[in-house]
């Protein structure tokens, strides 16, 4: 999917970009700024979906909805204001969600002191050490939540390798380690000897695998 147009301030994709991304077809100009076509919104066989290009808003004289592209993708795609916001904000910065995640693992670890205890019995006790390996912790149960709340959409969460064939969080109560810059992530249960890598083609220390050692 080519990245949303943004409107003359830069702030936000134009709406006309975004209903020729959901396949809408304008039917004729209805004057000035104004196009028309059939709602989206619900069925119809006569255009009551108006366009005004110049102001960026929309307005359905059969349904009543109306609004901007934010108001749009809400109606649409059953989202929050924040979601919408937040996905947004991710096709214009693209980060992926391997880097999202390992912060979000980050900024779980002193919530949870069972894993602080863990690390403690290894002889990890120096934050700026846990900084410095920008050490987490994956509670499970909460990752593809938090991704959804942030934007990302279910296919690219579940592409990530984050998740299990179960699509629940694949490093669940692991302690986690970043691999290679973003490349990779390393996790370590905190209650029994499992050790995981992200899924990858075999070949290497990050290609790692064992049978019997993944989640199913």
């Amino acid at each position: 999917m080519r990245k949303l147009e943004t409107d003359p301030e830069g702030q936000r994709p134009t709406l006309l970009e975004y209903l020729e991304q959901q396949g809408w077809k304008k039917w004729w100009r209805a004057g000035g700024e104004e196009i028309a076509g059939l709602c989206p919104l619900h069925r119809e066989s006569k255009p009551s979906f108006f366009v005004n290009r110049r102001k960026g808003v929309f307005y359905c004289h059969g349904c009543g909805c109306g609004g901007d592209v934010i108001r749009l993708m809400q109606l649409l795609e059953g989202l929050s204001f924040r979601q919408v916001r937040a996905r947004l904000t991710q096709q214009e910065h693209a980060t992926p969600p391997l880097t999202e995640a390992i912060r979000f693992y980050r900024s779980q670890l002193p919530q949870w002191p069972q894993a602080l205890d863990y690390l403690e019995r290894r002889g990890i006790r120096s934050q700026e050490v846990i900084e410095r390996m920008r050490i987490g912790y994956a509670p499970g149960a909460c990752l593809r939540g938090h991704l959804e709340a942030l934007g990302y959409a279910p296919a690219t969460i579940e592409g990530s390798g984050l998740l299990n064939a179960r699509g629940c969080d694949r490093f669940y109560r692991c302690i986690t380690f970043p691999l290679n810059g973003d490349s990779n992530l390393y996790g370590r249960a905190i209650d029994e000897a499992r050790h995981y890598f992200l899924p990858r083609p075999k070949g290497g220390l990050y290609g790692w695998e064992r049978a019997g050692r993944w989640p199913s």
